[in-house]
């Protein structure tokens, strides 16, 4: 779990730091045993998402408004 969640945190800084694409950890297939089934994080992480200094990243707007958080929840 932590792997994948640094894996697509990285992801983050390359596309909002550095303006360069990378696909998120849910693009390259993830095995499921890696999957995360509780959700409780996902609403602390966008919620915390919202206090960036908008100086801080790249497209502040979008990146305030995504919903993507860095883990593969299961179904």
């Amino acid at each position: 779990m932590l792997m994948s969640g640094r894996y697509n945190m990285m992801s983050g800084l390359y596309r909002y730091l550095f303006d360069e694409p990378c696909d998120d950890v849910s693009g390259i297939g993830l095995d499921r045993c890696y999957h995360i089934n509780d959700r409780r994080i996902e609403k602390a992480l966008i919620e915390a998402r919202q206090s960036v200094a908008d100086e801080t990243v790249a497209d502040a707007a979008d990146y305030k408004a995504s919903c993507s958080v860095p883990f593969v929840f299961s179904d």
